[in-house]
Order: C-alpha cells, then structure tokens, then sequence
C-alpha cells in the first residue's frame, strides 16, 4: 500500500518515546492524500511491526507537562473511543467508514485544539484493546427463562467443564482444548454459547482464587466481599 509508506517507515526506523511517535504520526497523516489509509496503516502496524531504531525522534513533551496531559484528557478521550466503537457495532460499519470519523473528531474536537493533544489522543487510542478496530458479528441475547432452561438441559457438561478447571492443568491448552471438547458436543448453538459463558465465568473464578490466595501467601491482606 504505497499511500502510507511514510507511516510504515516511520513505526519501523523510530528511536524515542511512543509519544513522540504519535506527533510525527499526526503530521505525516494531516499531509496524506488520504489520512483515512495512513490512519488505518498506523493502527494495524504500530506495536506489530519492530522498529530498528535508527531514526532518533526530537523530544516534543517534557514528563510533567505529559503528566497533566494525561490528568486532564484521557477520560476524555477513552470516553469517546468506547461510544465511537459501540455505535459502529451497532451501525455495523466497515473498517474505512469506522476511521473516517475517528480521524474528523481527531483534528476538528475543539477539546483537541492542537497537534499535541491530538497526537496524544492517538497515542491513547494506540494503548486500547478497542484498536484497532475489527468488524464483529451480531451478538445473541437471551432472556433469563431461556438462559435458564439451557444451564438445566446441558448441567452435566458444566459439571465435567467445572471439574475440567478445577484440575490445574499447567497448559492452556490442555484446559480449553477439553472445554472445546465438551462445549462441540451440544447440538444446539444457543446451548453452547450459555455453556460458553458458564465455562468463562467458571475459568475467571478460578484465576481470581489463584490470585487471591498468592495475595495470602504474601501476607497481603485483601478484602473478601
């Protein structure tokens, strides 16, 4: 993609800090033909690709000023990634039509009036699991009744995926490829997706006892609700 060589250029030569990065990052996509490919280019390579660092950055942010940056916009700025995110779900939009509006508030939201502050935003939305963004299927609801009727119909699958956890295998693998194994036998989609969730929650209950009880052994006190 020849548009945004310079952007890909850049990610892979830059020495200095990942803040300065973003500024030279927002210039080169404000002088782009198409900001909304360099935009797209910078997401899917930054933190994929390595940088040999032989492009040493000037150092645009002093620590302090960083620091009251940080204070003063990120809530801001992760506030409105997350709608922009959630309502291109729900509008279903595709990846170009998803970064055009990001890169519109990116240099027109009067919050962000200057290329510091933008490149900060875009530094931020860099640190985001959000980003870069992907399209996703429609997710299934249900009502509890049905939520319900299918934890009744498939309890001995959760038992065996409980005992399945419980077992402290020492590989991931070992534990999802049992729990896979368990959920492909259920015919029904709406029944493995409940047994799905019953086996996350059963998963994350057993990383926060382990957690808890490293916690205890450290003589840390923790408050158990």
């Amino acid at each position: 993609m020849q548009d945004t060589k310079k952007i890909i250029d850049i990610i892979t030569s830059y020495s200095g800090e990942d803040i300065d990065l973003c500024y030279y990052a927002v210039d080169i996509i404000k002088e782009s033909e198409n900001p909304v490919l360099e935009l797209i280019s910078f997401f899917e390579n930054i933190g994929v690709k390595k940088s040999d660092e032989s492009l040493k950055l000037e150092k645009h942010y002093e620590n302090e000023e960083l620091e009251n940056i940080n204070k003063m916009y990120s809530t801001y700025i992760m506030g409105f990634l997350s709608a922009l995110v959630e309502r291109a779900h729900i509008e279903r939009w595709g990846k170009e039509t998803f970064y055009s509006h990001l890169w519109e508030n990116l240099i027109h939201d009067f919050m962000l009036e200057n290329s510091k502050l933008q490149a900060f935003a875009l530094l931020r939305y860099a640190q985001n699991d959000l980003m870069p963004y992907v399209e996703i299927g429609k997710p299934i609801s249900m009502d509890s009744d049905e939520f319900s009727r299918a934890l009744e119909q498939n309890v001995e699958t959760i038992k065996k995926i409980q005992h399945i956890v419980a077992m402290n295998f020492t590989q991931k693998t070992e534990v999802s490829s049992l729990i896979l194994e368990e959920i492909c036998k259920i015919k029904k989609k709406e029944d493995q997706i409940v047994t799905f969730a019953v086996a996350l929650d059963l998963v994350t209950k057993s990383k926060l006892n382990g957690l808890m009880k490293v916690l205890k052994e450290s003589g840390i006190k923790v408050e158990e609700k």
